[in-house]
C-alpha cells in the first residue's frame, strides 16, 4: 500500500493516539541512542526520557536539548536512534525509528526557518526549564548551590540546541484487542509504505 508522503497512515494514528491518551505526561518519549565507549568500555545501549515537541513541515520530528548532555554526543558519533511512545489509554506503541540532526543555537542563527524554530520551541519550554541551561555541566561533580542560582537565561544559550529525528521506520502495536494488530511502515524513495503483520 502506498501512502502519501506528508499524511503518511502512522502520523495519522499517532494524532489519534495522542488526541485520545490526554493526560500530562503524553509528550514524553523514551529515545534510544548508541553510547560512545569510555575509559575501555565497549559501545552500549543507552535510553532515557525526553519531551517531544513537534513536527516540522518536512515530517521531522523536534526535540529540543541540552548539547552537553550525552544524548548530543551519543548522536554526533552514531545519529541512528529509535523513539518508543506507549500510550495506556489506548494501549498502542508507536516506535520510531530515524536518523538525528543536532543543530546548536549558534548554528540556527544562520538559517531564517530554523531560527524561527529554535525561538518557538525556546518560549515554549516552561521558566524552570529554561533556568536549568543556566546550571553548571552535567555529568560533572556537583556544584554548590550557588552555582545552580544564577538567573535564566532570555535568549537561547549556545548549548540550547534542536534534536531533528528525520524517521525511515515505524513499528505500530495496538493492543486494544485480541489478536493483537502490528503494521510496520517503511519510507522508501519518499514514499512510505505499510505492511501488516503478525504482533
Amino acid at each position: 500500500m502506498e501512502l502519501n508522503p506528508h499524511q503518511n497512515a502512522w502520523r495519522l494514528l499517532l494524532a489519534q493516539a495522542q488526541a485520545a491518551n490526554t493526560v500530562s505526561h503524553m509528550p514524553f518519549a523514551q529515545l534510544a541512542t548508541v553510547a560512545a565507549g569510555t575509559q575501555g568500555h565497549e559501545t552500549r545501549p543507552s535510553v532515557r526520557t525526553v519531551a517531544t515537541r513537534f513536527f516540522l513541515d518536512d515530517g521531522r520530528l523536534l526535540i529540543s536539548t541540552d548539547a552537553r548532555n550525552d544524548k548530543a554526543q551519543d548522536l554526533a558519533e552514531h545519529p541512528l536512534c529509535e523513539l518508543c511512545w506507549y500510550f495506556t489509554a489506548t494501549r498502542e506503541q508507536f516506535r520510531l525509528s530515524a536518523r538525528a540532526q543536532l543543530i546548536t543555537a549558534p548554528q540556527a542563527r544562520l538559517e531564517a526557518k530554523l531560527d524561527a524554530v529554535l525561538m518557538q520551541t525556546w518560549r515554549q519550554r516552561s521558566d524552570t526549564s529554561r533556568h536549568s541551561f543556566s546550571w553548571p555541566q552535567p555529568k560533572r561533580k556537583r556544584a554548590e548551590g550557588a552555582a545552580f542560582e544564577q538567573p535564566a537565561p532570555t535568549e537561547p544559550p549556545e548549548h540550547f540546541a534542536l534534536l531533528l529525528l528525520d524517521v525511515y521506520a515505524v513499528d505500530y502495536l495496538s493492543l486494544s484487542h485480541a489478536p493483537h494488530t502490528r503494521t510496520l511502515f517503511s519510507k522508501l524513495g519518499g514514499q512510505w509504505l505499510a505492511r501488516e503483520v503478525n504482533p
